[in-house]
């Protein structure tokens, strides 16, 4: 299995050479050469805030391509996933949404999301609520668009709501993304921005996981909401008990 994980992404290795400097030690080299006088010369060419955002951002979409490979990404819910596991898990997804074909991101997580999640970030009713008709409205949600192509996704600490004769518990997970390096010149939208950025937006996201009471997933942790931290400070229309 370790040697399946290696063959995968031992190109993604080869084609960034970056992406290795940040594993060699201080002092060491590498013998993976790229253009332009290698890593090395590029990180000098660099501010050190950027070389280091550079070397992150290296560093988690390797984490990405180890997330979302099919002998770590779960294919369906089951009452052994953690919580954290789940929402990192999807959100990876997203990070790499056309990995390894067009839309494939969302096709993994539409069984993670619960039907009132997939409603919400796409607008979608009953009659739609399909894995293919998800993953073409999925793509244009402004809310799961946050993560696509993200440099940079971070979780944060866990907060627990436990659950009520009506609902299970409830995980919320405050979540930081770094957006996608296009985003520093353009609008999610494609619009271009009237100024360049230094760097790629970053955007303050909460996702929240409860644990299902129903068939067929029952005693599954499932995303129940995905949302904008600056439209979260109302609740969202959530009750009390719930938190967020």
């Amino acid at each position: 299995k370790m040697r399946a994980m290696l063959l995968h992404v031992a190109p993604l290795l080869l084609a960034c050479p970056s992406a290795v400097a940040a594993y060699v030690p201080s002092g060491g080299s590498s013998s993976i050469s790229g253009g332009g006088g290698g890593p090395e010369e590029s990180a000098r060419r660099q501010t050190p805030t950027a070389a280091a955002n550079n070397n992150a951002a290296n560093h988690d979409w390797l984490e990405a391509e180890l997330a979302v490979h099919p002998s770590n990404f779960p294919s369906r819910p089951a009452p052994d996933l953690q919580p954290d596991h789940v929402a990192l898990s999807c959100l990876r997804s997203l990070q790499l949404v056309d990995h390894p074909h067009s839309g494939a991101g969302l096709d993994r997580i539409f069984p993670f999301l619960t039907w009132q999640c997939r409603s919400a970030v796409t607008g979608q009713g009953v009659a739609d609520d399909t894995a293919a008709k998800f993953r073409v409205r999925g793509a244009l949600s402004p809310i799961l668009q946050v993560f696509m192509g993200a440099t940079r996704i971070d979780l944060g600490q866990s907060t627990k709501t436990p659950g009520t004769a009506t609902r299970g518990d409830i995980v919320s997970y405050p979540v930081r993304v770094r957006g996608a390096t296009v985003h520093a010149f353009q609008h999610r939208s494609g619009i271009i921005r009237q100024g360049i950025r230094a760097e790629p937006p970053v955007t303050n996201m909460i996702v929240r996981l409860e644990r299902s009471r129903r068939p067929p997933n029952d005693g599954c942790w499932m995303i129940k909401d995905i949302v904008d931290v600056r439209f979260a400070k109302g609740g969202m229309g959530w009750s009390r008990d719930e938190g967020v």
